[in-house]
């Protein structure tokens, strides 16, 4: 049985998968994340904090029109969150890992570890994607090492 604060915990988690993330929900940024959030592998000249984290969601959306994300599993031990997720889209938009709009769809898995402050937003993010894998989809040659 779940516990009210780890009940919480995994509802703002989904929220900020499928709905932040996967839906494009710009606007739920400052809702789930501090404004000084720590993003412990950021992406190349990744701006600190809440603002950076933005510039990754638009940066994704632009290249992603129709990006999609679903969580397929969670661990919850508060103040701590770890879920494993799928993200889907078509490569149609804006250049991708210096690749131009390939019209290609891709599939991919990570993981994250988010911790929450006591104000129930994230305050620290930890993640993994398979963007050697989400490269090999968008281009003919495979850049996997």
């Amino acid at each position: 049985m779940m516990d009210g604060e780890a009940f919480n915990i995994r509802a703002r988690g989904r929220m900020h998968i499928e709905e932040m993330w996967g839906a494009g929900r710009e606007d739920l940024a400052s809702t789930l994340y501090a404004d000084d959030v720590r993003d412990h592998n950021p992406a190349p000249d990744q701006r600190p904090g809440l603002a950076g984290i933005l510039d990754v969601l638009r940066w994704l959306r632009e290249a992603v029109p129709d990006l999609s994300m679903r969580v397929d599993q969670y661990v919850v031990d508060p103040p701590y969150i770890a879920d494993r997720w799928t993200m889907t889209g078509t490569h149609t938009g804006a250049p991708l890992m210096g690749v131009p709009a390939s019209g290609r769809a891709f599939r991919i898995s990570g993981m994250d570890v988010s911790k929450f402050g006591v104000d129930g937003k994230i305050t620290d993010i930890w993640h993994v994607e398979e963007f050697w894998r989400l490269r090999d989809q968008l281009t003919e040659e495979p850049a996997s090492p």
